[in-house]
């Protein structure tokens, strides 16, 4: 049975604390090559306060 890769997406470092980013959003990085390399969250102003 094969598995499905799932992609995680890292949580922001905010006052000490692993948090999810208010609006849940996220986007891909690459390498130079084009090779997926994560999916970080998107901060926002809601998210710093």
């Amino acid at each position: 049975m094969s598995r499905i890769e799932v992609m995680k997406t890292y949580k922001l470092f905010i006052n000490g604390a692993f948090v999810r980013s208010e609006s849940g959003r996220s986007y891909e990085i690459k390498n130079s090559k084009g090779k997926f390399l994560a999916n970080p969250a998107q901060a926002s102003r809601k998210d710093l306060r």
